[in-house]
């Protein structure tokens, strides 16, 4: 990534950083903004989902309590116990007389109850009579179904029983076709044990056959959105009700994950029934009946509001690339265009073309970059005409410096002719003078050799206190100690002639006799320390600080024209500033001049640490 972020041209690399501050951030914040809604979505859905259930329980808790007065009252009315009682007593006519009246009876107590479709009871004797409903379309049972039902009305000891059943359990009958017909083949059946109210020795069983569309009704009122399902389950997990009951038909039963179990009458295969991956299920227990009202709410429903806020959030941010790319390619184009002029035109100063010029009248930072460019070009063309006017002039000062070499030759030429005459005429005195002043003359004419051995500065340095010592009469004396593996150090030329200079001019001014000046070279591996020292007047306390900064022309020394500040700036020049000259003096007593230097030899000249210029 780096290497194609660095390597790769501008135009990828503003997509490249397009995409990592812009589009992944917004991808990431929508994706956050999608799962913050969807889950706030679930918790307010969950919550209203749970606050309707509650209610629905309790408004079918209601209704079926009502519907159990109602068969308490029916089982207890005087009518019904008188029937019961002397139900072996009576003929046919009696018997259909006494139906009559109990219908009657029972259609006064629920006429307001038009779920209630029939009733009919089981005397002890095990006979059947239909007390409610339609007598030449009696409602019936399969046989096994009934026989089951009754029995549990006996097993509950008194305890009102509902169970639910669908057409499927019904006789094959005209009374089921009618049903069908009118769409209320689904039942629910309340039963209880009908007692005698004095004794309470058990009767028979009463039966309550009760329109499942009570319930359904009730259900589909409540709107929890879109393929949601409500379903009502007994304490056996039987559906007794539901919103949906092609997927949840009422009698089947069902497993714990709500699908299913196949049955006799009803087969399906799970994989198109709701599951808890795919859907919120959330659950409320009505205590007095042991029933459950199951609520199963889509996710996709539910995170559909959220899902569509994502997708269009993912569209506009789409749109927002398709602008930025275009715009990015428009800003590239404006940026790469004029840089790509001027690393064209760079390439042709690499070429060794300087004549380029680059126009870029822009205010932004190319536009100053290309004509710092174009100045830049400017001055090196200029750098390289007074180079060249540098190198024509070099070549007549030297042509100068050949010419001006005549004369100092002839000069040497000369003295020597003088000294051969003195030498004839047997005036030593004044031929070892013109032999030292010609040995001088020749190490100032020497231009080839910048370094030279100590030993040959020391000979240099005689040869100039010989001259000095004829014009002050042998007023002093001179004393060089060298270290004999210093030697063949090499130092810069001339470099201790303007301190012993600086010492008799200055040192031994006013001392007409007795006047020593001491040259002593020691030194280790690393460096050379040469020190000058005088018995002379000294150096004043107030003068001492600056004696080594720089004087006037006027002060300069008499053969080399080279005083300390200047000796001192050679060295630093050429070693750096851990090399230089260190004075010490007392006054009237004595005056050192100290110099340090590396410890040169032959191999280490002019390495990195020696400004050889």
């Amino acid at each position: 990534m780096r290497a194609f972020a660095f390597k790769s041209n501008i135009y990828r690399r503003l997509i490249l950083f397009f995409v990592l501050v812009g589009i992944v951030p917004m991808v990431l914040l929508s994706f956050a903004s999608y799962r913050i809604t969807q889950n706030s979505i679930h918790d307010k859905a969950r919550h209203y989902s749970n606050q309707l259930m509650i209610e629905l329980s309790d408004n079918i808790e209601r209704v079926l309590l009502s519907l159990e007065n109602i068969a308490i009252d029916i089982s207890y009315s005087e009518v019904v116990q008188n029937y019961f009682l002397n139900y072996n007593s009576m003929s046919v006519a009696q018997r259909r007389s006494r139906r009559n009246e109990i219908r009657m009876n029972i259609a006064l107590k629920t006429s307001l109850v038009r779920e209630l479709t029939d009733v009919y009871v089981y005397l002890s004797n095990g006979e059947r009579e239909v007390l409610y409903g339609i007598d030449g379309y009696k409602f019936y049972l399969q046989e096994p179904f009934e026989h089951e039902f009754v029995q549990l009305i006996y097993n509950g000891g008194g305890k009102t029983v509902i169970r639910s059943y669908s057409g499927n359990h019904q006789l094959d009958n005209i009374r089921r076709q009618q049903d069908t017909e009118k769409g209320i083949e689904k039942c629910l059946l309340m039963g209880r044990l009908v007692r005698e109210l004095e004794s309470g020795d058990v009767l028979g069983v009463i039966i309550l056959r009760i329109n499942e569309q009570m319930l359904y009704k009730r259900l589909n009122k409540i709107d929890l959105g879109k393929n949601a399902e409500i379903v009502i389950l007994d304490s056996n997990n039987r559906i007794v009700s539901s919103t949906n009951q092609t997927a949840f038909p009422v009698a089947e039963s069902v497993r714990d994950d709500l699908t299913v179990i196949p049955s006799q009458f009803f087969t399906t295969s799970t994989d198109s029934m709701p599951c808890k991956d795919s859907h919120m299920i959330l659950q409320n227990k009505i205590d007095s009946l042991g029933w459950s009202v199951v609520c199963l709410i889509p996710y996709d429903y539910l995170d559909n509001e959220a899902y569509m806020n994502f997708r269009n959030m993912l569209i506009l941010l789409c749109c927002i690339c398709v602008v930025m790319i275009i715009g990015i390619e428009l800003f590239s184009r404006r940026i790469s265009k004029p840089l790509t002029e001027l690393v064209n035109a760079m390439n042709l100063v690499k070429e060794g073309n300087l004549n380029v010029e680059v126009k870029n009248e822009s205010r932004d930072e190319i536009g100053q970059v290309t004509r710092n460019f174009n100045t830049m070009l400017s001055q090196i063309r200029q750098l390289i005409e007074n180079v060249k006017n540098k190198e024509k002039e070099k070549r007549k000062a030297e042509l100068a410096a050949l010419r001006a070499q005549i004369n100092p030759h002839f000069l040497s030429n000369t003295l020597n002719t003088v000294r051969c005459l003195a030498h004839t005429q047997k005036a030593y005195n004044i031929e070892n003078i013109l032999v030292s002043l010609i040995e001088l003359l020749h190490v100032s004419m020497d231009i080839r050799e910048d370094f030279i051995p100590i030993s040959k500065e020391i000979s240099y340095v005689r040869s100039y206190m010989e001259i000095m010592s004829y014009r002050d009469y042998g007023s002093f004396s001179i004393v060089c100690e060298v270290e004999p593996e210093l030697e063949d150090s090499l130092v810069p030329k001339l470099i201790l002639q303007p301190l012993v200079e600086n010492a008799l001019i200055h040192g031994l001014k006013h001392k007409n006799v007795g006047g020593q000046i001491i040259v002593r070279v020691t030194g280790d591996n690393s460096n050379v320390y040469i020190s000058v020292t005088d018995n002379g007047q000294g150096i004043p306390p107030d003068v001492l600080p600056n004696i080594i900064k720089p004087k006037s022309d006027d002060e300069t020394l008499a053969f080399s024209g080279i005083g300390l500040s200047n000796v001192d700036s050679r060295i630093k020049m050429l070693f750096g500033n851990d090399y230089g000259l260190y004075v010490d003096s007392i006054y009237q007593m004595y005056t050192t001049v100290e110099v340090v230097l590396p410890n040169l030899k032959e191999g280490r000249l002019c390495d990195n640490s020696i400004n050889c210029g």
